[in-house]
């Protein structure tokens, strides 16, 4: 594995997300129904003329309590947004009597630009990522490889052109899977060593069945061989 690369996003454990955003919510509730009932309780008492909530104290509390109340119920919201996403993220397997969850990894996958792809002559030694994978990477997502040659280096400079990644294909029904590779020498017994490297996130490959209507995922091609099909990732 690369070192200081950690398998999990820092503070982006969605279960403690989500956990969180419920509280969020509720203290938010609880605050907009206090302040609501102060209200109440003020015309109650404006029209039988007695006093027990002035409108001083209903004023401060309107520009003190109900914006803070508001605050946190809209935060528990967006965190509730962030957990949800993050939840079609997650996808664990086991492997080797351990649970892993694939959806906080980074594996490695040839990759090509352009609608008419040119042949290299020599191996491109830069890493290359989409947008979304790119952000894990920075967030030390783990790469689940342990043969890359420590001269890959991240690309400096997003290529502006489209990125296709490699998919493999069944020899024995022709059915067309997203590899997701955790050695960099299988992977190079496959396609050559002449080919552009992309690091692809479990997400990203997920979301690439779907559009090009492929079978599935494969991952960790040549080793553990383990085949996630179309209809799981629904």
């Amino acid at each position: 594995m690369k070192k200081n690369r950690s398998s999990f996003i820092p503070g982006t454990d969605p279960k403690q997300m989500g956990k969180g955003s419920v509280v969020a919510i509720v203290l938010g509730l609880i605050g907009i129904a206090f302040y609501i009932f102060l209200i109440l309780l003020w015309m109650n008492d404006h029209k039988s003329g007695q006093d027990s909530v002035g409108l001083p104290v209903l004023i401060l509390f309107g520009c003190l309590y109900l914006p803070a109340a508001i605050y946190v119920l809209s935060l528990g919201f967006r965190k509730k947004s962030q957990a949800n996403d993050m939840q079609d993220e997650i996808f664990n397997i086991s492997l080797n009597d351990q649970t892993i969850n694939l959806g906080a990894m980074l594996f490695l996958i040839p990759v090509e630009f352009g609608e008419a792809p040119v042949k290299l002559e020599k191996p491109d030694f830069e890493l290359h990522f989409n947008e979304h994978d790119a952000k894990m990477y920075k967030q030390d997502a783990m790469l689940f490889c342990s043969d890359l040659p420590k001269s890959f280096v991240p690309a400096k400079v997003p290529n502006a052109q489209l990125m296709h990644y490699q998919t493999l294909m069944s020899q024995h029904d022709g059915q067309r899977y997203m590899p997701l590779f955790t050695s960099y020498k299988i992977m190079t017994s496959i396609y050559g060593e002449n080919i552009r490297v992309g690091e692809i996130s479990f997400a990203t490959a997920r979301k690439f069945v779907v559009s090009e209507k492929l079978d599935g995922i494969v991952f960790s091609p040549g080793l553990v061989n383990k085949v996630i099909t179309a209809e799981e990732l629904c």
